[in-house]
């Protein structure tokens, strides 16, 4: 059974957070990532007393996080069962102990979570808590203003640019307007000097193009960050966000999927010579990554980065597509690491549907 241990400190005392974990209104204003709509949810604090929250994507079915609560000492110490289900279903049973204490003006939490049966598991928990953690942390410490109007991204969410600006936003824990509308339209127009997207608008602040507006996101707003601080993984990344813009969007998307749009919207065959230069491509592409996540879960070591959510989007699109399962079947360090990355919240809340092109 795996352990996931998680610290974090918040700009509240002890028993505000307490609160946090054990009222419901409490409960449904900060659990799950931005994206993630809370319709009912329901607490019944005290030893023996269940907890049900329901939330739904954007796109998907709902899920259901449900347990007991075993012991509750306020404002210091909170210990339940904690399961993630899809509705009708039954999920695995956790056991979740939170202990709080105060430091300095605000509060340290040290989570405890036993029982998860492999890492697919244990990241899909992780994530679910990092993302609601920005999300209290900042409803809790005050990072924005409720009058500030949140960012504005343009874009629409098929394009795979688009879509890792949004997972930017979500897997930070932070709130989002987002804007479809496609390029060259007039709000596009008065931000990219070429009409293209995403685009940014925050406050003052107009920005274009994927990467800074991720930066933007990651380094403006609190949340779990989205580049590693050491400076070997950090350069890890920067290697692949490289690798990933420069050769894997051209053999991926140019050269394969968007012949296959291009193809089905115009009612014609996609040029077969074209897309049998990409394969070869395609393939070096993913035995590049499929090496490097044999190594660790994600591209620059053991946390998910920008990288990790540049490349996602791509390979959503990827097994979209006609032979796009088969060029990724080979790669099974690959194929274990997506599928850890379709498991996380974030991923459930952006991902866009796509035309079937099979």
């Amino acid at each position: 059974m795996r352990v996931l241990n998680l610290q974090r400190y918040f700009e509240a005392p002890p028993a505000r957070l307490f609160e946090a974990f054990t009222d419901a209104r409490h409960l449904a204003a900060w659990y799950g990532p931005d994206g993630i709509r809370v319709p009912s949810c329901s607490a019944d604090a005290r030893p023996g007393g269940h907890y049900r929250i329901d939330m739904h994507a954007r796109q998907g079915d709902g899920l259901i996080v449900s347990g007991q609560f075993r012991e509750l000492h306020r404002p210091r110490w909170i210990s339940c069962t904690l399961a993630r289900h899809p509705v009708g279903e039954c999920g695995l049973e956790t056991l979740v102990s939170i202990e709080l204490a105060a430091q300095g003006t605000g509060a340290v939490l040290k989570l405890t979570q036993t029982g998860m049966r492999n890492a697919m598991e244990c990241a899909m928990h992780e994530a679910s808590w990092q993302a609601g953690f920005a999300r209290l942390d900042g409803a809790l410490s005050g990072h924005r203003r409720r009058s500030d109007p949140a960012p504005l991204l343009l874009g629409p969410p098929q394009s795979s640019h688009v879509h890792t600006a949004c997972l930017a936003f979500v897997e930070k824990g932070v709130a989002f307007r987002h804007d479809t509308q496609l390029p060259r339209a007039p709000g596009c127009a008065s931000t990219h000097p070429w009409c293209r997207l995403p685009c940014l608008e925050s406050g003052s602040t107009r920005l274009f193009e994927t990467m800074a507006i991720v930066k933007y996101v990651d380094n403006t707003f609190a949340g779990p960050p989205l580049m590693p601080v050491e400076t070997i993984r950090a350069s890890a990344a920067r290697q692949w966000i490289s690798a990933i813009s420069t050769y894997f969007y051209d053999a991926i998307m140019v050269r394969h999927v968007l012949p296959h749009v291009v193809a089905q919207a115009g009612g014609v065959e996609a040029d077969r010579a074209l897309l049998a230069s990409a394969s070869p491509d395609i393939s070096r592409c993913l035995s590049a990554v499929d090496v490097a996540y044999s190594i660790g879960t994600w591209l620059a070591g053991e946390r998910i980065s920008a990288a990790d959510l540049l490349l996602a989007p791509l390979l959503y699109r990827l097994q979209a597509t006609p032979g796009g399962a088969e060029l990724m079947a080979p790669f099974l360090a690959l194929r274990r690491a997506y599928g850890i990355m379709a498991e996380r919240p974030s991923f459930a809340a952006t991902a866009p549907q796509l035309p079937c092109l099979h």
